[in-house]
């Protein structure tokens, strides 16, 4: 994908380029996965843990975010405003295939489900699926053309490589961004304060996806998240900044500060077909000897 984080902030938000844009290395972006289980028209829940499944099973990957304001001052993160991520794995094709998750009311529209939009992670979360909405999270949503299936993976205009933003093993673009401050604080209480650190653990859903391992894997395969970065400022991301002295005052900055997330799914052989029944039947076998 040849176009700059630059261009992205050009065209997904309308704002100046990244190179008049001051860059603020005082927060850092912190991506981390977590590994989900259930139903989404029942309820989701995470799953605490080492994650393993069998092969041919299904996993719901979720990559969260934080933004840690490392500087003691009056300033601080209202939320993300866009980045783009670039998701691999270390097995390639022969190890499954993934697809966008099939979000829940409360991810793909929080104030719908009745949620503000700095409203922790639900788990569980029974709100229910919500209909054609996959993959990208609320409120980081604004890229997309719409929320029909066909667009969920795409950001608004045209598209140059269609075969980097589509959900294979081989590699997958994925472009959260959010056209207001979500008010996902970087900081403790309702303002910055002096006593800003790099302490708040809070974390915010940006994307969900499934992975599917093949019938014929085994083993471990690990994911990976990582930004991409404008070649020419070294930008890795755009964020919200709100500050004590005007805390209604949204202003847009960027930093070159982040950090990867990777997780590790470990696929273990399928119960042999018949392997139960076996266990079923011996008894009887063993029974009808004895009274011959």
């Amino acid at each position: 994908m040849t176009r700059t984080f630059a261009c992205l902030v050009v065209v997904g938000m309308g704002a100046t380029s990244a190179m008049a844009q001051p860059v603020n290395n005082a927060f850092r972006l912190d991506l981390a996965f977590a590994a989900r289980t259930g139903d989404p028209n029942v309820s989701i829940q995470d799953i605490t843990g080492p994650v393993t499944i069998q092969s041919g099973q299904t996993v719901r990957l979720e990559l969260r975010y934080r933004i840690a304001d490392l500087q003691a001052d009056n300033v601080g993160s209202s939320g993300l405003a866009a980045v783009q991520l670039h998701l691999t794995n270390d097995q390639g094709p022969g190890a499954g295939a993934i697809a966008r998750s099939q979000l829940t009311q409360f991810q793909a529209d929080h104030i719908g489900a009745g949620y503000a939009l700095n409203s922790p992670i639900l788990d569980p979360d029974a709100t229910g699926a919500a209909a054609g909405s996959t993959g990208l999270i609320d409120p980081f949503r604004g890229g997309l053309d719409s929320d029909i299936a066909s667009s969920n993976g795409f950001p608004t205009g045209a598209n140059p490589n269609p075969s980097r933003l589509s959900m294979d093993l081989a590699g997958n673009t994925i472009v959260p961004l959010s056209l207001a401050a979500p008010g996902q604080l970087s900081f403790l209480g309702s303002q910055p304060s002096a006593a800003n650190t790099d302490s708040n653990q809070a974390v915010w859903a940006l994307y969900s996806f499934d992975y599917t391992a093949a019938s014929t894997f085994t083993g471990p395969i690990t994911f990976t998240m990582s930004e991409d970065f404008d070649i020419h400022t070294g930008v890795k991301f755009a964020f919200f900044t709100r500050s004590a002295s005007n805390p209604g005052i949204n202003t847009f900055q960027e930093s070159q500060l982040a950090t990867i997330a990777s997780i590790t799914i470990n696929v273990v052989p399928a119960p042999a077909a018949g392997a139960g029944l076996g266990l079923v039947l011996l008894p009887l076998m063993l029974g009808r000897r004895r009274t011959q």
